[in-house]
């Protein structure tokens, strides 16, 4: 799609404050759709606590009939991104390849404006009203683990859908080993000492990877976090809606679960696994075994607390907040050396 209305920018983002611009876009973008009219109403920034600028945009549809656009634009982003073009174009592959058909309750994708040459770069979704599960109750946490356990049962059963996909984020040796040596190099920004405490902890960490890679690949959201998980009640049950699938991968079932239960145990830890098996075997599948699962999850937790320490010099985290992921690491790494 070529943007070559006359109001044409080098500052992508200086775009969306022109409304015939913008309509001209949309109107390209979303012509497939059996709309008796398509025309820009009304485009709202959303807060800047996001990694990327967004908005909502209200466009009618038909006479006396409007729809709100959730307009995720990659054009530039307020937190550092590693690899940004793969990053959008993973996400825009996810919504248009994977998820459309799914029937998960995931955002509805409507359509995207894609220009390398105008640098533009908007993914257009439904406007998925809800609460980010860090808000919400206990209640809800289990419904994301139901959740889950419906999505991977459903690549499970077909993984024809997933094998070919290499925009997906491949789980191997390579991957985890990354995370560590990354981990390390962060945190000897913070002194030697810590990074002394980091090497005990990923001591013979070829082990742990060994058990993180020998596990079937399904598709993983790859950043399964409670505020990456909107739940919306328009309805009964709650709609449970993930978004940001930027680093969506192949790799283990388990790796959504630990960040989802991160920092619960029994007996609510076990409320959750409840759930994401009683999903999985709706399917006809087998259920994990309980123990494995539970060993299988601290591997992953220590993976997700490496991921973090990865990102802290780059961020800029506190030594306090450095101190403190550490500290959780050592008390996994223990949990998992006395399994």
């Amino acid at each position: 799609m070529s943007y070559n209305h006359k109001v044409r920018t080098s500052n992508a983002s200086e775009i969306l404050t022109d409304m015939a611009g913008v309509n001209h876009l949309l109107m390209q973008a979303l012509s497939h759709h059996a709309w008796h009219s398509l025309r820009l109403l009304n485009i709202s920034p959303l807060d800047e606590s996001t990694s990327f600028p967004c908005h909502i945009i209200t466009v009618q549809i038909d006479p006396g009939k409007s729809l709100k656009l959730f307009l995720k634009d990659y054009g530039s982003s307020r937190l550092p991104k590693d690899d940004l073009p793969a990053r959008r174009e993973r996400e825009r592959q996810i919504y248009l390849d994977l998820l459309r058909d799914a029937d998960l309750g995931t955002a509805t994708c409507y359509g995207a404006v894609w220009d390398e040459i105008a640098g533009l770069y908007w993914l257009l979704l439904e406007y998925v009203e809800g609460t980010e599960l860090r808000s919400c109750g206990f209640e809800a946490w289990v419904s994301a683990a139901a959740w889950l356990g419906k999505l991977h049962a459903l690549f499970l059963k077909n993984t024809e859908k997933i094998s070919g996909a290499a925009y997906l984020i491949l789980h191997d040796e390579k991957f985890f080993e990354s995370k560590a040596d990354l981990a390390l190099n962060s945190v000897r920004m913070y002194g030697e000492n810590l990074a002394e405490r980091l090497l005990v902890v990923i001591r013979n960490y070829d082990r742990i990877i060994a058990t993180m890679v020998d596990q079937p690949q399904i598709l993983v959201h790859g950043s399964y976090r409670p505020q990456n998980i909107l739940i919306s009640k328009p309805n009964s049950p709650s709609r449970v809606c993930p978004i940001d699938w930027e680093l969506a991968g192949l790799g283990s079932l388990y790796y959504d679960l630990a960040f989802l239960s991160d920092g619960y145990e029994s007996p609510r830890l076990d409320i959750l696994l409840d759930a994401y098996c009683k999903e999985v075997a709706s399917s006809g599948l087998p259920i994990p075994d309980r123990q494995t699962m539970r060993e299988t999850i601290n591997c992953f937790r220590l993976h997700k607390m490496l991921k973090s320490l990865s990102d802290s010099a780059e961020m800029n985290f506190p030594r306090t907040s450095v101190e403190k992921i550490l500290g959780l690491a050592e008390k996994i790494r223990q949990r998992i050396d006395h399994e």
